[in-house]
């Protein structure tokens, strides 16, 4: 089983510079208490995390909205192409790397697209002028993925910082009819050298009818 999950720290980079998670120690044995607990202070939509409708279409289901077997994929696409600092990933790209996969999955109920972005992760281009997606991207993934539900991958956002415009459409296309819901921050380190699994778990931090949430993810090989 493989983790495709950051752990969320005082450390995990947040989209635009802005709104890092807080943790700190509360209670603590070595100062005498009975337990050690910790505070935590953090967006919903901060490390690897997924975007529900709502999140940009009012009338969008939200998290609570959807039964516990839609978190879990039977079927997987693995995808990996290198994107440059604020490139906006189009059908061409992923059609290329869908090519030399060898690879199709036609059934895939999740897409996975390591962009190798995670290995700049604890650097502020990450976040400053990391790549983006086109809205097209989500016709795309429809036609050769009927049966797609998510969308994952390394990079902190669907939305590149650079161009917030185009980024604010993709989210609007991809959450709004027939929505593919969107995984952010992926650690898509342990998918290095492979090119196919068996399964994909969603396990979200459950809060209600929230717009997204941080996630861990797990897959099996």
């Amino acid at each position: 089983m493989l983790l495709l999950s950051h752990p969320l720290s005082a450390q995990t980079p947040a989209y635009g510079g802005i709104g890092r998670p807080r943790i700190t120690k509360d209670k603590q044995i070595a100062k005498g208490d009975s337990c050690n607990t910790l505070t935590l202070e953090f967006s919903n939509h901060a490390g690897t995390h997924f975007d529900c409708p709502y999140h940009f279409n009012e009338t969008g289901k939200r998290l609570t909205d959807y039964p516990a077997s839609f978190w879990k994929c039977e079927e997987v696409q693995l995808l990996s192409c290198t994107l440059s600092a604020g490139e906006l990933c189009s059908n061409d790209h992923l059609e290329k790397t869908l090519q030399q996969s060898g690879n199709y999955n036609p059934d895939a109920g999740i897409v996975l697209l390591n962009t190798h972005w995670y290995k700049k992760r604890q650097e502020s281009i990450f976040w400053q002028k990391p790549p983006g997606f086109l809205p097209e991207l989500k016709n795309w993934l429809q036609e050769k993925f009927p049966k797609i539900r998510f969308f994952g991958f390394d990079v902190i956002s669907l939305s590149s910082f650079a161009n917030r415009d185009v980024g604010r459409e993709a989210h609007r296309e991809f959450l709004g009819e027939n929505p593919i819901l969107v995984i952010e921050d992926m650690n898509l380190a342990p998918l290095e050298g492979i090119n196919k699994l068996g399964n994909v778990l969603i396990s979200p931090l459950f809060i209600e009818e929230a717009d997204g949430a941080p996630c861990s993810i797990w897959a099996n090989l």
